[in-house]
């Protein structure tokens, strides 16, 4: 996740966006390729970065879930878990792909073909909206 974040510090930088880091006390391991877990890792924060005005919050968690290794990312606006509603339900056409931030379901395809998955959750606050990927732990 910390690599990332790096990854996108420039798109960060330019919108003024806030990223924050929580993670789990201990590490988490997962058998999978290093490049294409922040690939897809950062997919998901620029999403977040394009769905937040400018000055937006991020957050990325990275936390145990049952055997799995999942990094939740959300914005305070909570705005991506909306659009990745509409982009992972095919409703999503290449001009919305190219204007808010790379392509979830490529992302996600990424991640399933090492073990993961690429999701999100809506509701009714922030707090309850989010996308995410996961991989098994090792």
């Amino acid at each position: 996740a910390r690599a990332a974040i790096e990854a996108c510090a420039t798109p960060a930088h330019v919108r003024d966006a806030r990223v924050t880091l929580a993670l789990e006390p201990d590490p988490l391991w997962i058998d999978a390729d290093r490049q294409r877990v922040q690939d897809v890792l950062s997919t998901l924060l620029l999403k977040a970065m394009d769905a937040s005005p400018h000055g937006g919050e991020i957050g990325v968690t990275v936390l145990r879930v049952g055997q799995a290794a999942r990094a939740v990312v959300s914005d305070a606006a909570a705005a991506v878990a909306d659009l990745a509603a509409i982009e992972l339900t095919g409703k999503a056409s290449d001009d919305f792909d190219h204007a808010y931030g790379g392509n979830l379901a490529h992302a996600r395809e990424v991640a399933r073909a090492m073990g993961g998955a690429v999701g999100f959750r809506t509701g009714s606050t922030p707090a309850e909206q989010a996308i995410w990927a996961q991989w098994p732990l090792a």
